[in-house]
This record gives C-alpha cells, structure tokens and sequence, in this order.
C-alpha cells in the first residue's frame, strides 16, 4: 500500500497581508493577540472546547481576541457558551467568508486552533501552516499525521478545554519558539504537501508499479 496524502495551493499563501488593517477590520487591535479557528459549526469540529478554554486563556493572556469562522447548525448553541463564558465580547463569529478574505485573516492570526474531535485528514491546520500560522491541534486523526507535536505545531488532547489553553498558551508565551514551529511547518508543507510534491509522489509509485 503506497499513501499519498491530499495537498494544498501554496501560492494562494504567497500574498502581502496589511495586518493591522485586517485585524481592525474584526475588531482586533494591533497591540491584541488573536486567535483564529476556522471550520463547520457542528459537533465534530470540536469548537465548544476552544470556547470553553477562553477564560483561562485571557487569565495568561489579557490582550486576546477569538474569531470564529465558519457556518453550521451548531451555531446558535456555540454562541450561547460563548456568553457563558463572561467573555463574549472577545468572541466574533464571522459566518461564511470567501476565500481571498480567510486567506488575509488567516496571515493576521497569531495563532489557529484546530479543536477536532473527530478529523480524517486536516486541511485547515495545513492551510495555518502554510500561512506561516503557529497551529494547535488536537491528537486525533489525520491532525497528528499533518502535526509533528513541538516541531511544526502543538498537538493538545481532544475534548479537553484545558489542554487547548496550555497549547495556546505555549505559542503565545514564546515568540521565538513559536517562530521556528512556524519555520518547519512551512517547510514539511513545501516538501510533502504542495501539489508538485504530491504529483512527484504519483509518479514515484506509477514507475515502481511499472517496473
């Protein structure tokens, strides 16, 4: 058995971002920590821990806003923990966006959080690394095969608002640690998950099978 993985467009990642003026245009100052998650609203996405997680986050972390991007049935539910929370004021759920924009807030993050607690591959933690994004995800799934724990990404327990607070925690308290996670993840996604290294891959197996 031969597994090639699935693949994204790096060259979409390859655009200047104004950051402050992106980060403004969600309420987000230039001076505020931001932290992205991205995906459907439904249960298997695992955004209720990350909003679970939002008070002990901004106990380390004061300056700290959360955007939530994405549409689902869940919705109206995850609001309502996020008011719970005594925090909702951090807390923007954006809806659907288009491509181009997510591409420019993704860049303006400082760090994304993949909170799944069921996923088969992994796309959105690629796309934070290919954007340069420190990522937090969770140990489940297709995510520990994208995510290398502590060296292209920080890998959290699933289900486990705590531990995504110490993932976020562990990105936001060290720059530069947090600089060179986002150093290799450009590099793993470059060598193994471009669509030129994907397609050197296919061909690697159609010429053994071949011979």
């Amino acid at each position: 058995v031969y597994v090639i993985p699935n693949a994204i467009d790096l060259s979409k990642f390859n655009v200047s971002v104004d950051r402050d003026s992106m980060r403004r245009r969600y309420g987000v100052n230039p001076h505020e920590k931001l932290v992205l998650c991205v995906g459907r609203l439904v249960p298997q996405k695992g955004v209720e821990y990350l909003i679970q997680a939002v008070p002990s986050i901004v106990q380390r972390h004061r300056e700290t806003k959360f955007i939530i991007v994405g549409e689902g049935w869940l919705k109206a539910h995850l609001e309502y923990l996020a008011n719970q929370t005594g925090q909702r004021w951090r807390i923007t759920f954006t809806g659907f966006i288009p491509d181009l924009e997510l591409v420019s807030l993704t860049k303006s993050a400082d760090v994304i959080v993949v909170p799944s607690i069921y996923e088969p591959f992994g796309i959105v933690a690629l796309e934070g690394m290919a954007a340069g994004v420190p990522v937090v995800a969770s140990q489940i799934g297709g995510l520990t095969e994208v995510v290398e724990h502590d060296r292209t990404g920080i890998l959290v327990y699933a289900r486990s608002s705590d531990s995504i607070a110490w993932g976020v925690d562990r990105v936001l308290s060290d720059p530069s640690h947090a600089a060179w996670l986002t150093q290799n993840a450009r590099q793993k996604v470059q060598s193994t998950y471009s669509w030129e290294a994907v397609a050197m891959k296919t061909i690697e197996v159609f010429e053994k099978i071949a011979r």
